[in-house]
This record gives C-alpha cells, structure tokens and sequence, in this order.
C-alpha cells in the first residue's frame, strides 16, 4: 500500500500502478491473509485473526491511507513555491 500511495504525485484512485506491481500488490495481500488458514498456523505460531481486529486494522490503514494522500499533496505544493 504503502509503493502505491507514494510512487507519484497524482493521487491514489486516478493513478494506474503498472501490472507487475499491482500483480505483487494483491500476491502479498493474498498470502498475508490466508497464511493463518492453510496448516502452517502452528509451525509459526500464529492463530487466525479475529473479524473486529482485521476491521480495526483495515480502519488503521485506511486512515493512515488518507494522511499520507494528505502529506503527499502538501509536500508537491510546497516543491511549486
């Protein structure tokens, strides 16, 4: 998430990432959130997690999404000047 928002100026929703990334993008979403549910739980130690606390996690990340948006186009104002 964190390449997507950065990479350009133009903001999130009305720039295209290139395949390759938003191919590695949604690879590393997928395996994140299934690793607890395809047997390897107990090798790591991890349990799956819990609906309230994935909704509390994605609340976070949008949040910090819309901050970072924010900066962003602060920071290429202030470059202008």
């Amino acid at each position: 998430m964190v390449v997507r928002i950065v990479r350009s100026r133009q903001p999130l929703w009305t720039s295209h990432p290139s395949r390759p990334l938003l191919a590695t993008t949604r690879l590393v979403i997928t395996i994140t959130l299934a690793l607890p549910f395809v047997g390897l739980d107990e090798m790591l130690g991890s349990t799956p997690v819990r609906a309230p606390v994935l909704a509390s996690v994605l609340a976070i990340v949008l949040a910090w999404a819309t901050a970072a948006e924010f900066v962003k186009r602060w920071f290429y104002r202030s470059l202008a000047d």
